[in-house]
């Protein structure tokens, strides 16, 4: 996912695709694969926004218990992690059913009438 975000970039305006707290995530996914430790500098870096920008997204995610400063090393979390994974595999299942693409308006119009629904 991160390699074709990457692509992406390179053949489309970056402000039209840019999702720094997805860019994070993925590199912190990727890097704890790999055994690398990254502070917080280094995650800012893997990103399409400034540092400022950034540290905001991170702190939103430590909010959202996906990420955790371990003295100084920024890490996922259990839960953050599983969402990571979670997202890679329904992303990978996305693209083997292409059903996401296929009709995404009545997927969205469901979900409301399924929502509405629940509400009573």
């Amino acid at each position: 996912m991160l390699a074709a975000r990457r692509a992406l970039q390179e053949h489309l305006p970056i402000d039209l695709i840019h999702d720094p707290s997805l860019d994070m995530l993925l590199s912190l996914f990727v890097t704890e694969v790999e055994g690398v430790a990254m502070g917080a500098a280094e995650l800012a870096t893997t990103t399409t926004v400034g540092p400022v920008t950034a540290g905001r997204f991170i702190k939103a995610m430590m909010q959202a218990a996906l990420i955790e400063d371990r003295d100084d090393v920024i890490a996922l979390t259990e839960a953050g992690r599983a969402a990571v994974e979670a997202a890679m595999e329904a992303a990978a299942a996305a693209q083997a059913t292409r059903e996401h693409v296929l009709r995404p308006r009545l997927r969205m119009l469901y979900r409301r009438d399924q929502l509405a629904a629940a509400r009573g």
